[in-house]
């Protein structure tokens, strides 16, 4: 980046500090729905730097066109002795209603057990950058391919971070 332009741009500027950026985590506990893909319960904020993150429904609105890094990681159980599909999703919208959302980013893994007494946990990840759009929605699912709910886990002191999702501007449109 040439001196003149980092002498025109102040350090917190989204050119150079990376910004729109967020980062949030599950804060309790979330019991994924058999056989479906449910939302996650991002519920407690680290930093969102312009307050896009809507803990209520759970989405991110994106206010800066352009290319994004994505780091979404999700903790959760699986079945004892059995089979089955698990995943995390990024879904986009240009409503925050997500009527008619559609899947960007998905990490689907099939796992089969045998003989376990306890019930294994994952942990599933989606890393990408994508663009997206000012206006489009996101917001993160977990897909629990089980007959059973299964626990997204929460972050504690003993395991800090372990349900996540952040995002930051890397580059314009």
């Amino acid at each position: 980046m040439a001196i003149t332009k980092l002498t025109a741009d102040s350090i917190t500027s989204g050119a150079i500090a990376n910004t729109p950026s967020f980062a949030v985590l599950v804060g309790s506990t979330q019991v994924a729905s058999a056989s479906s893909f449910n939302v996650v319960n991002f519920d407690t904020v680290s930093f969102d730097s312009e307050s896009e993150f809507n803990t209520t429904n759970k989405y991110y609105k994106i206010t800066e066109t352009g290319k994004y890094l994505i780091q979404v990681q999700i903790r959760a159980t699986h079945d004892t002795n059995g089979q089955g599909y698990f995943g995390g999703a990024l879904y986009k919208d240009t409503s925050s209603s997500f009527g008619s959302e559609s899947i960007v980013a998905y990490t689907r893994m099939f796992t089969a057990y045998g003989a376990q007494t306890y019930n294994p946990e994952f942990i599933h990840t989606i890393s990408d950058i994508i663009s997206f759009t000012n206006g489009d929605y996101l917001r993160v699912k977990y897909y629990n391919g089980s007959s059973s709910g299964r626990n997204i886990s929460a972050t504690t002191a003993d395991i800090p971070r372990c349900t996540s999702w952040s995002m930051m501007k890397v580059e314009g449109a």
